[in-house]
């Protein structure tokens, strides 16, 4: 069932995204925010938004009087590699744009000194506005550019060649299930113990659950 899904879900990406290359990003939240998100689950769809909004808004300034539209697909996960709650966003962004007379405009490689310091101000300015009156939130928005004066993480590095290539990557992430069976190690009925690669060490670790 699932693998039905995810190759009709990456079919129908394929036959919309144009056949070039696709930069692959992924925008982070930092640990202090996330509780927020899990208490407020209506609060995912727009991470998604504002991740498109860092991506746009820089074509629009690369290309202001050539009206650039960018092409990118957002898809929210909210777990790790250890299962515990992070939400996140994966997206496929083309490198290049149409400009106003629809005509196809390579473009370079979005900054990643913007892309970190630009989501973590649309981010923050996002929490701002849900809580306008609140001291605590602005005490605590203020702590995090303190603690994150480089910005929110934001990996950017990961070139897709290939629409179809692209589409199946990041589909991955909408049509699997939470975890493979084969990093399952024990389940008695109540906890489950599995293993998972750290991100950072790329050591193997164990986690129960």
């Amino acid at each position: 069932m699932w693998k039905s899904l995810y190759r009709k879900w990456a079919e129908k990406q394929t036959e919309r995204i144009l056949e070039i290359g696709h930069r692959y990003m992924v925008f982070t939240v930092p640990e202090e925010l996330r509780v927020m998100f899990y208490r407020n689950r209506d609060w995912l769809k727009d991470l998604s938004d504002k991740a498109a909004e860092v991506i746009q808004y820089w074509y629009r300034e690369k290309g202001r009087k050539r009206g650039y539209e960018v092409g990118a697909i957002a898809v929210i996960h909210t777990f790790g590699r250890d299962l515990k709650f992070n939400p996140h966003v994966h997206v496929l962004v083309t490198e290049g744009a149409i400009d106003k007379n629809k005509i196809w405009k390579g473009v370079g490689f979005i900054p990643y000194e913007y892309l970190r310091k630009a989501w973590q101000k649309v981010l923050l300015d996002w929490l701002k506005q849900k809580y306008p009156e609140s001291t605590r939130i602005k005490e605590q928005i203020n702590r995090l550019y303190k603690q994150y004066q480089k910005g929110f993480y934001v990996y950017a590095e990961r070139r897709m060649k290939s629409a179809k290539g692209a589409a199946k990557y990041i589909g991955r992430y909408l049509a699997r299930p939470a975890i493979a069976e084969y990093r399952i190690l024990e389940y008695d009925g109540e906890r489950v113990r599995f293993w998972y690669e750290d991100h950072e060490t790329h050591e193997r670790k164990e986690e129960e659950l």
